[in-house]
C-alpha cells in the first residue's frame, strides 16, 4: 500500500545540464511527515528546485520513500508489451517445436543408418576374408 505525502526540501537542487527533452533531477535531502513520524532522506527533484519547497512524493507504509505507482498508460503499455512477446513465444513454439522433433528424429535415424552400414560392411568384409 502506497499513500502521498508532501516533503519539504532541505537543500537546493543542482542545476544539471541534460540532454535530449527529459527534464534533469538530482537526489536531494528532503523531510516529510507520516503516520505522525518524521523522516528524512533523499527524494528525486527537479533540477534547480530550491530549498523550503515543497513537493509530493509516494511513501509506502513504513514512511520510505518509493517509486509512484504505474499511470493508466504505463500499465496498459506494459501489457500491450506482455502480450506481444507472450505472442512471439507462443509462435516459436508453435512452429519451432515440430523442427526441433523432426530435428531430434532425424539424428536418431540417422544414427540407427550409420550402425546398420557397420554391420553390413564387418559382414561384408567378413565374407571377403573367409
Amino acid at each position: 500500500m502506497s499513500r502521498q505525502v508532501t516533503a519539504t526540501l532541505t537543500q537546493d537542487a543542482p542545476i544539471l545540464v541534460s540532454l535530449g527533452n527529459r527534464p534533469a533531477t538530482d537526489q536531494v535531502a528532503a523531510r516529510w511527515t507520516f503516520a505522525g513520524r518524521s523522516h528524512h532522506g533523499l527524494i528525486t527533484a527537479a533540477e534547480g528546485s530550491r530549498a523550503n519547497s515543497t513537493m509530493r512524493i509516494w511513501v509506502n507504509l513504513s514512511g520510505d520513500e518509493i517509486r509512484p505507482p504505474l499511470t493508466e498508460a504505463d500499465a496498459a503499455e506494459r501489457g500491450w508489451l506482455a502480450g506481444a512477446v507472450t505472442f512471439v513465444v507462443a509462435l516459436a513454439v508453435l512452429f519451432g517445436a515440430p523442427g526441433l522433433v523432426e530435428w531430434r528424429l532425424n539424428r536418431t535415424r540417422m544414427r540407427h543408418w550409420d550402425q546398420e552400414w557397420q554391420r553390413v560392411n564387418g559382414a561384408v568384409r567378413d565374407s571377403r576374408n573367409t
